[in-house]
C-alpha cells in the first residue's frame, strides 16, 4: 500500500516500469502529480495501490475528478456545507440525518451542484463528539475500514508538528547549518 498525504508522500521510492493502464497520463497531469507528491511514480506504477489522504482544505471536486481520471484512490475529509444528492436526500451534508455513533458509507452520491461529481461519502459521528464529519472517496470498502485508512493520515500530522514545534519538537525551520 502506498499512502500519499498532501502535501507530502510517504512510502519510499518505487520502481516505475511503465503505465498500469492503457491510457498514459498527459505531461501536464504528470507535472501536477509531481507537485502534489514528492515525485514518486504515482498511480501508474504497476502492482501498487496508491491512496491519497487529505484534510478538508483539499476537499475539492477538481481534485477528486483528477484522482478518478488517473485511477488514484482517495479519502479526503470534506466540509459539512457542501451540497449533495443521495437517494431521497438533497441538500447540505450538515443537514443529513445523522446521529451520534453513526458510521455509514453512502454510495453513488452526487457531490456539488454545479461541478457535479459522483463518488462515495462516509458519514462519521463519534459518540464523544458534538458533530459528524464527512469523507469523500472512490473506494467501496466499509465505513469502518475507510475511517481506519483515513486515520493513517495522523502519522504524518505528528511528523509535521514535531518538525515545526519550537518547544517540544525539532524546530527545523529555525535551524541554520553552515
Amino acid at each position: 500500500m502506498h499512502l500519499c498525504w498532501l502535501p507530502s508522500c510517504v512510502a519510499g521510492p518505487c520502481r516505475c516500469c511503465g503505465p498500469s493502464t492503457t491510457k498514459r497520463p498527459s505531461t501536464a497531469v504528470k507535472t501536477l502529480w509531481k507537485k502534489l507528491c514528492c515525485g514518486c511514480c504515482g498511480p501508474w506504477c504497476p502492482g501498487r495501490s496508491s491512496y491519497l489522504l487529505a484534510d478538508r482544505g483539499f476537499g475539492r471536486t477538481e481534485l477528486a475528478r483528477l484522482c478518478q481520471e488517473l485511477g488514484f484512490h482517495y479519502v479526503i475529509r470534506i466540509a459539512a456545507g457542501v451540497w449533495v444528492r443521495h437517494g431521497k436526500f438533497e441538500g447540505r451534508l450538515s443537514q443529513y440525518p445523522a446521529g451520534p455513533g453513526m458510521r455509514r458509507l453512502l454510495r453513488g452520491v452526487q457531490y456539488h451542484k454545479v461541478r457535479s461529481l459522483v463518488q462515495n461519502i462516509v458519514v462519521v459521528w463519534r459518540k464523544d463528539k458534538r458533530e459528524p464529519w464527512f469523507l469523500m472517496t472512490d473506494l467501496n470498502q466499509g465505513a469502518n475500514q475507510l475511517c481506519d485508512l483515513y486515520g493513517k493520515r495522523m502519522q504524518i500530522e505528528e511528523l509535521f508538528r514535531d518538525y515545526k514545534n519550537r518547544r517540544n519538537g525539532f524546530s527545523l525551520p529555525c535551524t541554520r547549518i553552515r
